[in-house]
This record gives C-alpha cells, sequence and structure tokens, in this order.
C-alpha cells in the first residue's frame, strides 16, 4: 500500500489553522515502521525542508527526498509535447515560449500546458472565431489557428511583457521555496 500526499503545504495549513491533528506525521511514522509493504510519498514545495526540524521530522528519518528542479532543455521539451502528442501540436515557437517562461520547471510547465488543453480553450477560441479575431485553419497533422487581424497580433505584442511575466514566476517560485 501506497500513501501519496501531494501538495504537502495544504496538510500543513490543517495543522497550522487547528483543522487537521498534528499528530498526523506521528501516525505515518508508526504505520511505515510497523506495517510491511507501507510507503508514503510526499510532495510539496521547498517549504517542506524547513518544516524538517518540526514534528513532521519524524517522518523524515525514515526516508529519501528526491529533488525535483528544472528539467534540461530536451527533458522540458518531451513535458510539453509527449502528453497530448497525436491530439495537439504546439508550435516551435511555442514550445519555447512555454520552456523560456516556466524556466523549465516541470510544475509550472505542466501547468501552462493544462491550461492550455482545458475545456474552456475551446470555448475561448469558438468566441474568438465569432469576433473574428482568428480563422481556423486546417493543416495536414493538425489544427491550425491564425490571427485574421493583423492590428491585433501587433496589439498583442505591445501588451505582453514576458520579462516581466518571467521575473513574476521566478517571484512566485522563489516564494514557494
Amino acid at each position: 500500500m501506497v500513501l501519496m500526499i501531494d501538495e504537502f503545504d495544504k496538510l500543513q495549513e490543517g495543522i497550522d489553522h487547528g483543522i487537521t491533528s498534528p499528530r498526523i506525521p506521528e501516525n505515518i511514522r508508526y504505520l511505515i515502521q510497523n506495517e510491511p509493504g507501507f510507503s508514503v510519498i510526499i510532495t510539496g514545495s521547498r517549504r517542506m525542508q524547513r518544516l524538517r526540524h518540526e514534528y513532521w521530522s519524524a517522518l523524515y528519518v525514515l526516508g529519501s527526498r528526491i529533488g525535483v528542479s528544472a528539467l534540461d532543455e530536451a527533458d522540458a521539451r518531451h513535458l510539453v509535447v509527449e502528453p497530448f502528442k497525436g491530439r495537439l501540436r504546439y508550435s516551435d515557437e511555442a514550445i519555447k515560449r512555454i520552456i523560456h517562461l516556466t524556466a523549465r520547471q516541470p510544475f509550472l510547465i505542466q501547468s501552462v500546458c493544462n491550461r492550455i488543453t482545458e475545456a474552456e480553450l475551446d470555448r475561448d477560441l469558438k468566441a474568438l472565431r465569432e469576433l473574428e479575431l482568428i480563422e481556423f485553419i486546417g493543416r495536414k497533422g493538425g489544427e491550425v489557428y491564425r490571427l485574421e487581424v493583423t492590428l491585433m497580433g501587433k496589439w498583442i505584442d505591445t501588451q505582453r511583457d514576458f520579462t516581466g511575466i518571467r521575473v513574476k514566476a521566478f517571484a512566485e517560485q522563489e516564494a514557494m521555496q
């Protein structure tokens, strides 16, 4: 049996606000030590490292830390492309931009790509087509959209401060640590 705890920070918030028992780490440790075949995977931010010295330390002596940081270029590209291969095709420029804006951080890449592939995207594309701002161009190998109004593309270019977005992403990443 494997207990997987994702978003560790939410569990910690529950403990901090008195919603979750602070004995959870001790109970998990007991199960690990006394139940053969019981394992735990805990994921979260680097904030976990600070909590090692508090009551969560009961778990840290029993396990191994596996850090996940920026991927190399090829792995980042693979993470963008592979999950929807055959159903969605990103342009090379889009892949490069996603990798650049996320600083090759896997969680951020997945978040951006997940947003792109949600059902809301279909509604957004339909609304933009109805406004005649984009048009659908059927091409061999996938669906392609392009801006119908050149001025719209120029406006988008002037409204997007990609350096600012990158700085903000790095600041948010640092805040998570």
